[in-house]
């Protein structure tokens, strides 16, 4: 008959300790030696299988531990190789939305009419149109457009000088002027400058090493979308075309509101476009609440002679209305 663990029942067959409880196997009554030298090496004998047993469990553990360090290393090189081999998946972000790129404006700087063709599709055989230079010179330019004309491309010397992104049929969203320059490519350089902003235009030089100036039209301020981009990638093509509308005798350069601790104005810049002084500017802004009408301001000023900025200031004594416009800048 077999033996039998007194402790736990497990078969023991020839084993003198039970593998699964470690207790010590019944000897049989003759050969069972009750002296102490017996006993101690009995004792000795269980300590050393019990230690024997603790070196085989940490060994699994330090196996399983190793296991799982492996694993995880493993996932992390293949997430890091999938990332490196799609670069183009990324999304440029701002802060809280992420900004849908309409197009590299970068692209376009300077490429010959063969490579504007082979770039977008649809363009036309080109209109011939004029411009001037930075010193008055009028030159021949030639402008293309693709199919649905939202895009328009004026070269001069088989050269692309100046674009135009017109979204008038689908206005475009942004957050801020920053989302603008994101959404064509563009990184402004540090001396960025803001020569316009009347809040239903801005207007911006020294823009980026490939882009001279950068305008941006039909900007609605309540819904905060705009529908007229205006590209220009050299400086000395920086004049207007014979098709765009001349500027304002007296041009608003800027306007915003602002207040102090007390209360609030209208506060913006005004530019004589003309050879002659007037004697008398006034620039009237309307006060809304939502789209109601609840007020007017105004400022005005004496002798504004030929090419000089008026910097005005108009106090606003409404303190419901949340949206200004300039409604007319007249003088004599």
């Amino acid at each position: 008959m077999g033996k039998f663990c007194k402790n736990c029942g497990t078969q023991l067959g020839d084993a003198k300790f039970c593998p699964e409880c470690g207790t010590p196997a019944e000897e049989p009554e003759n050969t069972v030696n009750s002296n102490d030298t017996t006993e101690k090496a009995t004792d000795y004998t269980l300590l050393q299988w019990q230690l024997d047993q603790q070196k085989k469990r940490q060994k699994r553990k330090n196996i399983t531990t190793i296991a799982v360090v492996l694993c995880v290393v493993v996932a992390l090189s293949i997430f890091a190789i999938t990332n490196s081999m799609n670069p183009e998946e990324t999304s440029v972000s701002n802060s809280d939305a992420i900004i849908q790129q309409i197009l590299n404006a970068n692209e376009y700087a300077g490429i010959s009419v063969e490579e504007l063709k082979a770039k977008v599709e649809g363009i036309d055989d080109g209109e011939e149109y004029e411009t001037t230079d930075v010193n008055g010179n009028i030159l021949k330019a030639t402008c293309y457009s693709n199919a649905d004309e939202s895009l328009i491309f004026y070269v001069m010397d088989d050269k692309v000088f100046k674009m135009q992104y017109d979204a008038s049929a689908t206005p475009v969203p942004f957050s801020n002027e920053e989302d603008i320059f994101v959404m064509f490519g563009i990184t402004p350089a540090s001396n960025l400058s803001k020569d316009v902003d009347t809040g239903a235009a801005l207007c911006f030089s020294s823009v980026s090493e490939t882009v001279s100036d950068f305008a941006v039209n039909g900007i609605d301020p309540e819904a905060k979308t705009f529908d007229f981009v205006g590209i220009t990638f050299d400086s000395k093509f920086g004049g207007k075309l014979s098709n765009e509308p001349d500027k304002p005798d007296l041009e608003v350069l800027e306007f915003e509101v602002t207040s102090d601790d007390f209360v609030r104005y209208g506060v913006g810049r005004i530019k004589n476009n003309t050879d002659k002084t007037y004697s008398y500017v006034q620039v009237s802004i309307n006060m809304y609440k939502d789209d109601a009408l609840v007020g007017s301001t105004l400022d005005n000023v004496n002798n504004l002679g030929p090419g000089e900025v008026w910097e005005f200031k108009a106090l606003i004594l409404s303190d419901e209305a949340n949206y200004f416009k300039v409604y007319e800048v007249t003088g004599f």
